[in-house]
């Protein structure tokens, strides 16, 4: 990126289609038409997010940005475009220029390769979804790197991530403060550093917070909103015993829930409440508004890129490994648990108004 270039956000203002499409360009993601693909490619190539320009080790920078074939962002352009926005910012005040990198899982290694071949004084690693296996990749690299949204906590590289264990018990204090005590986690199958955090700190906090640590609130789902509606479909097809809340890991397994709550009857939030992780501009525009965890990702931009800076001015600063607090988003599909949630998240809703007529004193 020059010192002139449009931000991710300024580019789709221009062409005046939305950041989630410049998104998918960026990233090389089916979902737009050849037309736009091939007017947004123009532009990001002009200000430099596309192909790596021919900047010299002495001020570039890589940005390595990995995604998981067939799952992508899923929903999570916005988050991952304040990400770069930011360090791209960040990276020009400080006279660097920022060459992007996108790739998917079956091309990692390759793209590590050419990094190698063509190395500038350091790099950026979004690792929101690069698996924890790939952590030895970075272990012994000449060139300093630093991984944002993500921790590699046995590999010595700086970073820059969420503290999701605290994020965790702010969602589930709220949720105890409204009376719910049965709280089930949807939980992603895909292994990455804040699936695992956020998995653990559910652990540690059901019991700090005074809920229920029954095994049988995890609820393993696939990690893409379609993969989850239809997994806690299942579950519920089966007879598995439901919460009277849930908190996901992702906005997008939250909204899968959600989506497959509604097609069994169930209503969000007067039968099972739901908070989601991060925040996406997709949370605002579900019915009801998701309650989520925001996070700060200008903030962890800006932070990566500081770091990054320091690493290369002075290579023997201390490992630093920096966490940031997100925040508690109140909307409206949490609400305290009522008599009725209490039944009806064990039972279908139509026995549950069974059982709640037939528990009624008569008149």
């Amino acid at each position: 990126m020059n010192e002139n270039a449009l931000s991710l956000k300024e580019i789709a203002q221009t062409l005046g289609v939305s950041t989630s499409t410049v998104s998918i360009v960026l990233h090389g993601r089916s979902g737009v038409s050849v037309a736009t693909r091939e007017r947004v490619s123009q532009l990001l190539k002009t200000h430099g997010y596309l192909d790596r320009p021919a900047v010299s080790r002495s001020n570039g920078l890589y940005l390595f940005r990995y995604s998981t074939i067939g799952y992508g962002s899923d929903k999570n352009d916005g988050f991952v475009t304040s990400i770069i926005d930011a360090i791209g910012r960040e990276a020009r005040e400080k006279d660097y220029s920022v060459s992007i990198t996108a790739c998917h899982e079956g091309e990692f290694l390759k793209e590590l390769n050419m990094l190698d071949e063509n190395p500038m004084e350091g790099i950026i690693l979004l690792g929101s979804e690069l698996p924890l296996v790939y952590e030895n990749y970075f272990a012994d690299r000449s060139t300093p790197v630093v991984i944002v949204d993500s921790q590699m906590p046995y590999c010595p590289i700086d970073s820059v991530a969420l503290n999701n264990e605290y994020c965790v018990f702010l969602a589930l204090k709220h949720l105890h403060s409204l009376g719910h005590r049965r709280v089930g986690l949807i939980h992603s199958c895909l292994e990455t550093a804040n699936s695992r955090e956020r998995f653990q700190g559910f652990r540690n906090s059901v019991e700090k917070t005074g809920l229920s640590a029954d095994p049988n609130l995890i609820f393993t789902v696939g990690p893409s909103m379609d993969d989850c509606s239809q997994d806690i479909g299942t579950y519920i097809s089966i007879g598995r015993p439901l919460p009277t809340a849930f908190l996901a890991e992702s906005d997008a397994l939250a909204i899968g829930c959600m989506k497959a709550l509604r097609a069994y009857g169930y209503r969000v939030p007067e039968d099972i409440s739901i908070i989601g992780f991060d925040d996406i501009p997709f949370s605002r525009m579900v019915d009801p508004m998701l309650t989520t965890i925001r996070v700060p990702a200008e903030h962890m931009g800006k932070c990566a890129v500081n770091l990054l800076y320091n690493r290369i001015k002075d290579p023997s600063t201390p490992l630093t490994r920096q966490l940031v607090c997100g925040e508690l988003i109140l909307r409206g599909s949490t609400v305290p648990v009522s008599a009725k949630a209490l039944v009806s998240s064990s039972v279908c809703p139509s026995a549950a108004l069974a059982l709640t007529e037939a528990a009624a004193p008569s008149i």
